[in-house]
């Protein structure tokens, strides 16, 4: 009769607990210690998809469990425009466009609305754009190029 509960959160990533409190972790990273209602031991961890960016599958003594749907082609095209800037922003580009990527991956996976994700999503994506321009025009003149 214990209550099993998964939190996204935006920064952290999946979290289990029981009852309230944290999944008790074991000596291997990423592994947590689980006790059924009738006393047996069982060992849950994290099996990473789609390269780390969607939600993990809770893996439950060696058996996957999948514990929500993968997102849309949709979604994973809206989050992936950053991705613009790593072919033509340079390293800067590069670096701001998968930052933000990943962050739009996870505002998709988010409890927030439907349409807020589309929003805090694009605006992420827009200041993604907007960093790169400054920062690319600070060291264009900081560098030289800018005369």
């Amino acid at each position: 009769n214990q209550k099993i509960e998964l939190d996204i959160n935006l920064f952290r990533g999946p979290w289990l607990s029981l009852t309230g409190h944290p999944a008790p972790s074991r000596n291997k990273r990423g592994e947590m210690g689980l006790t059924r209602d009738a006393g047996t031991r069982g060992i849950a961890g994290w099996k990473p998809q789609m390269f780390g960016l969607d939600i993990p599958q809770l893996v439950l003594d060696g058996k996957p469990i999948s514990i929500a749907d993968s997102l849309k082609w949709y979604q994973w095209t809206w989050a992936g425009l950053p991705l613009i800037l790593l072919l033509i922003g340079g390293l800067v580009g590069g670096v701001l466009g998968a930052l933000a990527f990943i962050f739009n991956a996870r505002i998709f996976r988010s409890n927030l609305p439907g349409f807020p994700k589309f929003m805090i999503s694009g605006s992420l994506s827009a200041l993604a754009y907007f960093l790169w321009i400054m920062l690319s025009a600070l060291l264009s003149v900081f560098m030289g190029g800018g005369s």
